[in-house]
Order: C-alpha cells, then sequence, then structure tokens
C-alpha cells in the first residue's frame, strides 16, 4: 500500500494529460511507454525538452495507485531536471515521501522504461 504522502499526490493525479507537440525554439516533446507484463499496469509520458532538460512532463496511466503515485511524483520532482538524471531524482523524490514498497516498485521501473523510451526518441 502506498503511503499517505504518495496516496495524496495519486489522488490529485497533477500532471496527468498530454503535452502539446506543438513547440518553438529549443523546445520539444518526446513521449515513451512503460508496461508491466504481467499485472497489466501501463504508463506514457510526455517530456517538453528544451536541450537536456526536462521543462515540463505530462503523463497517463493505468495500473494499482503506485503507477499514479510515481507518475504525479515525477511530475513535481523533475521539472528542470536533466534527463539523464531522472531517475535518481526520482528514486529520492519517492524515498522522501516515505517510498513504495518492494511489492510497489515495479511501478517505478516502468516510469523509467517509459522515460527512457521517450529519451531515446529525442535522441539524448
Amino acid at each position: 500500500m502506498v503511503t499517505p504522502q504518495l496516496r495524496a499526490l495519486a489522488t490529485k493525479a497533477e500532471g496527468a494529460g498530454r503535452l502539446d507537440a506543438d513547440c518553438s525554439g529549443a523546445q520539444r516533446v518526446a513521449s515513451g511507454r512503460g508496461e508491466h507484463p504481467v499485472c497489466g499496469d501501463e504508463v506514457e509520458v510526455d517530456l517538453l525538452l528544451e536541450g537536456d532538460r526536462i521543462v515540463d512532463l505530462r503523463w497517463r496511466a493505468h495500473g494499482c495507485p503506485a503507477t499514479y503515485a510515481v507518475a504525479a511524483s515525477a511530475h513535481h520532482a523533475l521539472k528542470g531536471v536533466a534527463i539523464a538524471e531522472a531517475p535518481s531524482i526520482l528514486r529520492q523524490a519517492l524515498a522522501q515521501l516515505g517510498d513504495l514498497s518492494s511489492t510497489e516498485r515495479h511501478a517505478e521501473a516502468m516510469f523509467c522504461r517509459a522515460m527512457a523510451a521517450a529519451r531515446s526518441k529525442a535522441g539524448e
């Protein structure tokens, strides 16, 4: 069961939705998807990038509360972060919010796979 802090973020679902691909200048949107093949959880992420930095992040998810909590946490924690540093910054943010149980860690790994897919598409 996710911690009360993570549950509150998941319930608010801040950052849920899509980013518009209309960007100007050096900004671009890169999208990626992650899924858990056994439980069926899924997450999609849109990253608004400027250079190697995440300017904004939006997500769509289907699955357990941990999946929503990780995505909402990422929305808050990763703005302004270099995309290469995002997994470790997300790990720190989740730990500060009470962390995930061992049975919920699949949600973090799945979200990181979605970010890696977006990064790959962006050519970073």
